[in-house]
């Protein structure tokens, strides 16, 4: 297989992983000749923008002609994807999902080619936004061959970020730490800005008020990381007010559950912070792990 940037790549898959990705490593002077996906007009609209890429009606044809082929398609289709294709082996078979490992490429090592995972570790929802986050983002890989995680890493620098090995069984960790930081911080906002309802607003008001405070803490982590960043009621030991918010949002009992949770491990992050002490840490957690007056559980 070729090295680098004269590596020719195919994309199967043109959802929004693989239009970021195809039009990122075109930016990047890599050739990408060769687009396939379930719907042919998803394919021709990323072969239209990435010029000298043109689009093809099955997955094969983009193999034939790509030395690295980028299987951007949903987790419970690449194994059969992968099964679709014959493999040479002077070509490698690359999937990017966060959670599968090198095994839902078996199919193509048996031809003799070589696998790998490349997971931008970023969130696409919309193209031309996933195309402006994408540097500065970590790429996670895994290889069956040096030269294929060389090639790998190289792409990874190429588009601005910043590679990141794992070894066999480290897949699924990983991305349940991406789903936490990524999905359940959308989960977190639904939560918060729902609250809002409670005293008169909806959340086309809340949602437009929280997100300043949210960059903020975003802004903080970023300058002066883990556990300095942590603020708040936990952080200065203010067990009354965590008493209070227990007490009220007793009208929301699957908030409440999730704000003992979290509160839970913000004592341990205030403690590493030394903000407060243990006396005050173990008082913080009995309010947390009380039964309140509904009975809702500890």
């Amino acid at each position: 297989m070729s090295t680098h940037k004269s590596v020719r790549i195919g994309i199967v898959g043109a959802g929004r992983t693989g239009s970021v990705l195809g039009r990122s490593l075109h930016g990047a002077e890599y050739p990408v000749i060769a687009v396939a996906s379930r719907s042919h007009a998803s394919a021709n609209r990323l072969a239209r923008a990435i010029p000298g890429a043109h689009a093809e009606d099955h997955p094969q044809a983009v193999a034939d002609q790509a030395d690295l082929v980028l299987l951007s398609v949903p987790d419970d289709v690449i194994a059969d994807v992968c099964t679709s294709i014959g493999w040479r082996s002077d070509q490698a078979a690359i999937h990017c999902s966060g959670a599968g490992s090198l095994d839902l490429l078996s199919h193509a090592t048996e031809d003799g080619a070589a696998a790998g995972t490349f997971h931008p570790l970023q969130t696409f929802a919309e193209i031309q936004q996933g195309i402006a986050n994408l540097p500065g983002s970590t790429f996670a890989i895994e290889a069956s061959s040096d030269v294929l995680k060389a090639t790998l890493k190289a792409m990874a620098h190429d588009l601005g970020g910043h590679p990141l090995v794992l070894s066999p069984g480290d897949k699924i960790l990983y991305h349940a730490s991406a789903v936490m930081i990524a999905n359940y911080f959308v989960a977190l906002a639904d939560a918060a800005s729902s609250l809002w309802s409670e005293f008169g607003s909806d959340q086309a008001q809340s949602l437009p008020a929280l997100l300043p405070l949210a960059r903020g803490t975003l802004a903080n982590l970023e300058a002066v990381g883990l556990p300095a960043a942590l603020t708040g009621p936990i952080a200065r030991g203010d067990v009354g007010t965590v008493q209070d918010h227990l007490a009220a949002l007793e009208v929301a009992p699957e908030i409440l559950a999730l704000y003992r949770a979290l509160g839970l491990r913000t004592v341990s992050i205030a403690l590493a912070q030394q903000g407060i002490d243990p006396a005050t840490a173990n008082r913080l957690t009995k309010a947390l792990r009380a039964k309140t007056g509904s009975g809702e559980p500890s």
